[in-house]
């Protein structure tokens, strides 16, 4: 067994009377990164559709759901499905709250501490699933990049410089690449008619535009008004393409050729 070792400052307390759930949530959120290792909800029990107890559990905390395969049976390797990262090891760690009659509040009434698992050393903790979340700020700036033609590789080294190292980042390179991957796949309600009101609005100046791009590009060079059609198709091909990317998604098309104007 593996007992966390923490100062009893740090320990969750039986007996105490938390006023909000959050300060549950955040209170054992706290205690799990300094004893090393991550924490999720799991059982809610309700009274008449009222909440009396819930718990907070390991994240380890569950059955074993795998299966003995015998790879050399031809017969069931074919059912083999890919093993998940996820490993869990049985019940133990959790702390367990009651809701108090009268003004919203949970007391805390019991609390397992031990855990059949090792723990993770507080250096190392940026490596927990929970460490590896994406955050808003994460998403938005894989978005971004994704739309001006930067892959998610590249997003996660910008944010590795521009934070001072690996630790310091959320996500590793493949869960930049799961986000990118996911967002492509997306499709929202308004994106259609987001798109509609894009193409529309640039229908009347599309002509125009494709003028000033062929003007800009060739600004320096002489008798540019004497190039072919093939130079004029060469040069927008070659300005959109800082924008743009062959795996662009339409709706990221288009949010790409909104930023290939602006830059007009």
């Amino acid at each position: 067994m593996w007992v966390p070792s923490v100062t009893n400052s740090d320990k969750p307390e039986v007996g105490a009377v938390f006023q909000k759930w959050e300060d549950v949530l955040n209170m054992y959120e706290a205690y799990a990164a300094k004893a090393g290792f991550d924490s999720r909800l799991s059982t809610i029990a309700r009274t008449n559709g009222v909440i009396t107890h819930r718990y907070i559990v390991c994240n380890k905390q569950g059955k074993s759901r795998r299966k003995n395969v015998n790879t050399m049976d031809t017969a069931s390797r074919s059912s083999n499905k890919r093993n998940s990262n996820k490993k869990v090891t049985g019940f133990l760690a959790c702390i367990r709250v009651r809701a108090v009659p009268g003004p919203t509040s949970f007391i805390l009434y019991e609390l397992i501490e031990e855990h059949n698992h090792g723990l993770v050393s507080i250096e190392n903790m940026d490596l927990s699933r929970r460490s590896r979340q994406l955050r808003f700020t994460n998403q938005k700036h894989i978005h971004q990049l994704n739309t001006t033609g930067f892959r998610h590789t590249i997003a996660h080294h910008v944010q590795t410089t521009l934070k001072g190292g690996h630790h310091n980042v959320r996500g590793f390179k493949t869960d930049y690449k799961n986000f990118s991957r996911d967002i492509k796949c997306f499709i929202w309600d308004k994106d259609a008619e987001m798109l509609k009101v894009i193409m529309e609005g640039q229908v009347s100046t599309l002509t125009i535009f494709q003028t000033n791009v062929g003007a800009g590009y060739f600004r320096v060079i002489p008798l540019c008004c004497l190039m072919k059609t093939t130079s004029r198709c060469e040069s927008s091909n070659s300005f959109f393409k800082v924008y743009s990317s062959p795996g662009n998604t339409l709706l990221q098309f288009m949010i790409a050729y909104e930023s290939a104007l602006n830059a007009q």
